[in-house]
């Protein structure tokens, strides 16, 4: 079974909030696991960067040049949030990529999984990709450790009394990634 998307990094050079300029892509596309036909999965890595130096987001190509579908991504509480439909002005390639904030400054769309680890999810129709985001130098698996011991240990020694280190914060309650631990 193939993959109906191929997902790649990519460095885009905007001219403007609308339109691109130029697109890099990486030579290699990202490896997509087929676990079975509705449910696909992948691995990002943070700061990426592609062949070239640029620094390369996550960007997806529909494989059937006629399909109708618009993917999007899953948020924390199951909402959509669609992704920006860029065609590539030398070959005509159409990419979906993170609709990011734009910074007028530095001409640039922001990308939160070039910079965030955790998990999410993209559709395309009824298939759903899992996407685990890690850190260049850390596992996943490592950064739950990371945040067990946050929760148990470092954020009880700024909340308590006799501490040498005291932190602003009214409840133990820690917030992350949309959840409330």
């Amino acid at each position: 079974m193939k993959a109906i998307f191929e997902a790649k990094y990519i460095a885009i050079k905007w001219y403007d909030k609308n339109r691109v300029e130029k697109i890099d892509e990486a030579i290699l596309p990202i490896s997509i696991e087929i676990e079975n036909d509705i449910t696909y999965s992948m691995e990002l890595q943070t700061y990426t960067r592609i062949e070239n130096g640029l620094d390369g987001q996550v960007a997806f190509h529909l494989l059937d040049s006629e399909s109708m579908i618009e993917p999007y991504f899953l948020d924390a509480s199951n909402s959509k949030v669609p992704l920006l439909k860029i065609t590539d002005p030398k070959t005509g390639k159409i990419w979906w990529i993170e609709d990011g904030k734009w910074s007028k400054k530095y001409k640039y769309r922001g990308s939160i999984l070039w910079n965030h680890t955790g998990e999410t999810k993209v559709k395309f129709g009824d298939i759903t990709c899992n996407i685990d985001v890690r850190a260049n130098s850390f596992t996943k698996e490592q950064l739950d450790l990371y945040l067990n011991n946050f929760r148990n240990d470092f954020w009880y020694l700024i909340l308590q009394n006799n501490s040498l280190t005291q932190g602003d914060a009214k409840n133990k309650k820690v917030k992350l990634l949309g959840h409330v631990s």
